[in-house]
C-alpha cells in the first residue's frame, strides 16, 4: 500500500502545475473584491466535483505505473516506467455523461490496458465510468481530479473485467 502512496505523490510532484494565485495579500493592505473573488474561484475550482465540462477539450498526459507494463518507458535510474500520450473528451450536446454519455479518444493506451484508442464515458462524483471501444461490457472506472484549472489527475480504480488493479495515474493538462 505505501508503494501506492509514494507512487501517487511523486506522480503529482513529478509534473504537477502549481495553483497560481498570484501575489500573496499584505497585512493592513486594502483588498478589492475583484482581487479576493478571483483568488476565491481558483480555490473553489480545484476544490469541487468534476463537470462534464471541465473535461471537454484534448489533454496532454503522463501516466505511470510501478511496473514494467508495455508501452511505458522506465525513468532512468528510477523504478516507475511512464508513458506520454493525448486523450479528448469531445460531446455531441449539451445533456449530461449520466444521461447522453460523451466521446473520448487517445494516441495511445491511455486507458490501461485497454487496446481500445477510443470509447465513451459518463461522469459521476468524480468517477469516468469508461466504455472502451465499442462494448458496453468493456470498461473501466477511473478517479479524476481537477489539480488546477488546467489540469487533471485521473487514478485507475477498476481495470475492465474484475481483475486485480495495477496502479496507474495519469497528469493532464489541457492543451486546447
Amino acid at each position: 500500500m505505501s508503494k501506492y502512496i509514494f507512487l501517487i505523490l511523486f506522480s503529482v510532484a513529478l509534473c504537477a502545475d502549481d495553483l497560481d494565485l498570484g501575489d500573496d495579500f499584505i497585512a493592513g493592505e486594502v483588498v478589492k473584491a475583484e482581487d479576493f473573488n478571483t483568488k476565491f474561484n481558483k480555490l473553489e475550482t480545484v476544490s469541487r466535483l468534476v463537470k462534464d465540462s471541465d473535461l471537454i477539450g484534448s489533454w496532454t498526459c503522463k501516466s505511470v505505473t510501478h511496473r514494467e507494463n508495455f508501452p511505458f518507458t522506465q525513468f532512468a535510474g528510477g523504478f516507475i516506467w511512464y508513458l506520454d500520450g493525448n486523450i479528448t473528451f469531445s460531446e455531441t450536446d449539451q445533456n449530461p455523461s449520466t444521461t447522453s454519455p460523451k466521446n473520448w479518444s487517445s494516441d495511445v493506451e491511455m486507458i490501461y490496458d485497454s487496446n481500445s484508442f477510443s470509447g465513451t464515458y459518463t461522469l459521476f462524483a468524480n468517477m469516468l465510468m469508461m466504455n472502451l471501444g465499442d462494448s458496453e461490457n468493456s470498461g473501466e472506472v477511473l478517479e479524476v481530479d481537477l489539480m488546477s484549472e488546467n489540469q487533471i489527475r485521473i487514478v485507475r480504480i477498476q481495470k475492465g473485467g474484475g481483475e486485480d488493479v495495477d496502479m496507474f495515474v495519469s497528469l493532464c493538462n489541457k492543451s486546447s
